[in-house]
């Protein structure tokens, strides 16, 4: 089983993020949450394995706020996740708190059951307390939500800060489980990131072997490994990686550069 430290993970979540389609402006923010969520009470990078299509979407939904009444402010979430609306929602509902007549905020048509948390927590740490009014984001058996409803009230509370949830205290202190399969999702996404656009799909076991090959050849062919009877430790390192199905393409390709350099020198 795989562990992975909390600001490990904060590092990942990001450029992560921003390769299922979440803007640069908002990836940091939503790294957060992500990471938060992932923390105290896991779901969340499981969340992103399997809701990955339903996440990239084109173009992006927008919310808006189609009731503006005395009793309640009604925002439409036209199908996006608590993933990608969860800190504007909870900034929403601080700022209606501060209203001489606060009122809810009830979100339709927004899912992602596993975030709902987190506004919660977000909120605290600016001094407003988030109750769920009513909520109906049950997810099915197989993990899967629908669009659903959410309804969001705050009132003044002393502010709390997000990190001195109990639960991501001990994540901080023990780091984070992840599943095998979570872990290798959230890892090729951010390893997308650093690829050129033409490479950034998954690769079939015989194209990771013919990669392998050609940069082991290259790197015979510059003597890195014979040179002073010692091995590339470089390409060992790609070798580790790459056996744990972790393989790097900057790392192939500092190889390649490794290989270039050793033969002008040599």
């Amino acid at each position: 089983m795989t562990t992975i430290a909390v600001p490990e993970l904060r590092r990942y979540a990001p450029d992560a993020l921003r390769m299922l389609g979440i803007p640069l402006g908002q990836a940091d923010e939503t790294g957060d949450l992500l990471t938060w969520t992932e923390a105290t009470g896991g779901r969340a990078l499981a969340f992103v394995r399997r809701n990955r299509a339903r996440l990239l979407w084109t173009p992006r939904p927008r919310a808006r706020i189609v009731g503006d009444g005395p009793d309640e402010l009604v925002v439409d979430a036209r199908g996006a996740s608590l993933l990608e609306l969860g800190v504007r929602l909870a900034d929403l509902v601080c700022g209606e708190t501060q209203r001489p007549e606060p009122r809810p905020v009830h979100v339709v048509a927004v899912w992602g059951t596993p975030f709902v948390p987190y506004p919660r927590a977000f909120a605290a740490e600016r001094g407003v307390e988030v109750e769920e009014v009513e909520a109906d984001l049950a997810s099915e058996p197989g993990g899967l939500d629908h669009p659903r409803a959410l309804c969001l009230r705050g009132r003044p509370t002393a502010p709390r800060p997000v990190d001195h949830d109990p639960a991501y205290r001990n994540g901080l202190a023990r780091g984070i489980p992840p599943a095998d399969q979570d872990f290798a999702e959230i890892t090729s996404l951010f390893e997308m990131r650093r690829v050129p656009t033409s490479e950034r799909r998954a690769r079939t076991p015989d194209e990771e072997e013919r990669q392998w090959t050609s940069c082991a050849s290259d790197i015979y062919s510059g003597g890195n490994l014979v040179h002073s009877g010692r091995r590339s430790s470089l390409l060992l390192g790609y070798a580790d990686q790459s056996a744990s199905g972790r393989s790097s393409w900057a790392l192939w390709c500092r190889c390649r550069q490794q290989t270039a350099a050793s033969s002008t020198t040599h």
